[in-house]
Order: structure tokens, then sequence, then C-alpha cells
């Protein structure tokens, strides 16, 4: 495996622990209302994961490959939050939880587009194009 999977592969690893993280195991109670849950900074978080999840994995892989890694992401998206709803983890499943999730795929996967196109048009003409 190159060193783009790798990193890919170890970032989906930590969305998984993250996410199923036990609530005794969180260091605040998600049934307790704070600042932070009233302004959503949690979508934001779960969005900007997903995001990277996706770019990362557009890193490893070649264009081919952008609708299978968002596939694959709104997957991640639907299994984490119904791990969370399970005994062992017993935290909230959330569905906007999941839609950030999906939302930050895609923004991932797009940004991965862009700046791929962005940096085979600075490329000099018969030099090799730059991996994102």
């Amino acid at each position: 495996m190159t060193r783009s999977t790798w990193i890919a592969v170890l970032w989906t690893i930590l969305i998984l622990v993250l996410c199923w993280m036990p609530r005794h195991s969180l260091p605040t109670d998600e049934g307790v209302p704070s600042l932070l849950s009233r302004l959503h900074f949690d979508k934001v978080v779960h969005l900007g994961i997903f995001a990277v999840f996706a770019f990362l994995w557009r890193r490893a892989f070649s264009r081919r490959a952008v609708v299978v890694i968002v596939i694959a992401g709104l997957f991640l998206a639907v299994i984490t939050e119904l791990g969370q709803a399970t005994s062992i983890v017993g935290r909230d499943a959330d569905v906007w939880d999941a839609v950030a999730d999906a939302i930050g795929v895609v923004v991932g996967a797009a940004f991965a587009e862009f700046l791929a196109n962005w940096l085979a048009r600075r490329v000099q003409p018969g030099a090799v194009a730059p991996r994102i």
C-alpha cells in the first residue's frame, strides 16, 4: 500500500473509533445542552471529518474511484450512526449527523477533484501532473 492509502485507512479507523466511543468515555455528556451544542458545532465536526475522509481516499486513488469513494463515505456515515445506537456504544444516533457526514463526503470529494484539476492546469507541457 502507498503512503496515501495508509493515511486514508488510518483516518477511516479514527472516524470509527471516535464515532463508536462509548458514552461513558466521552469528555462531555451528549444529553446536556451547551453553547456548542446549541450552535450545532458537532455538525461542523461531522462534516469536516468526512470531508477529510473523501479527500484522503481520492488522493489515494484515481479520479475513476471518486464515485466509489462517495458511496463508501455515505455507507460509513450510516454505519457510524447506527453503531452509536447500539447498547455497547450507548450514544444518540442522529439523522442530522448522518446528513452532515454525507455533505462532508461530497464536499471533500469535490474539493479533491477541484484541486486535481487546478494542479493539472498548472503543470508545464510535457511534465508529469502531480498527484494530490
